[in-house]
């Protein structure tokens, strides 16, 4: 996937879009840490987090503005557990 995704093309299905994140991110060989040693940081599985947003994207007209939605992902209190 080369730029960026085209979310209101109605000839592309969520399901399609999901796959070709999911692709994606299969390709990545490595993790880096987006913040400090000591420093809390909250992480979530990406498969799962392309998911909620293609879902959320499917449905953002009935959503107000600025909303927000949480997800539960994992804590890592230190900053260095999942790197």
């Amino acid at each position: 996937m080369h730029g960026h995704p085209d979310w209101k093309s109605k000839s592309k299905s969520i399901r399609q879009y999901r796959h070709q994140i999911v692709c994606q991110l299969a390709l990545a060989k490595t993790m880096n840490n987006p913040g400090k040693s000591g420093i809390g940081h909250q992480w979530c599985y990406l498969p799962d987090m392309a998911a909620t947003e293609m879902t959320l994207l499917a449905r953002r007209e009935s959503f107000a503005p600025f909303a927000s939605f949480p997800m539960a992902g994992h804590w890592d209190a230190s900053g260095t557990q999942r790197v």
